[in-house]
């Protein structure tokens, strides 16, 4: 969904450039120019609109990349409500032995406010 909305950002904007965030000496985040701050809203409404009109779906999968900076680097998507030590478990002993089986059904998907 962020690509989408940087893409749509960018032919909304004539002079869209990509939002950096920059930190102060003390390691707080910076304020955004104006204009990146325009973005940043553009983007944040793309994406919630994205979101109740259910354009993106998604399926379960694990994709692996060999060149990752930290080793083997795995993308997981799963659909479950909750991630515990116990599906962590089971996940990493049904991929070490193979013997693990996506659901290959497309979802939408809201994000959740993590302070909620």
């Amino acid at each position: 969904m962020f690509e989408i909305a940087e893409h749509r950002a960018a032919r909304h904007f004539p002079q869209y450039k990509k939002i950096t965030y920059q930190e102060d000496e003390n390691g707080n985040m910076e304020a955004l120019d104006d204009l990146e701050e325009e973005i940043g809203l553009f983007m944040a409404e793309v994406i919630m609109e994205l979101e109740e009109e259910g354009h993106i779906k998604v399926k379960e999968h694990v994709d692996i990349d060999p060149f990752d900076d930290f080793e083997i680097g795995l993308d997981i998507g799963l659909n479950l409500e909750v991630i515990t030590d116990k599906t962590i478990e089971k996940f990493i002993e049904q991929f070490n032995a193979n013997t693990l089986e996506l659901d290959e059904t497309l979802y939408t998907f809201q994000t959740h406010d993590q302070m909620a």
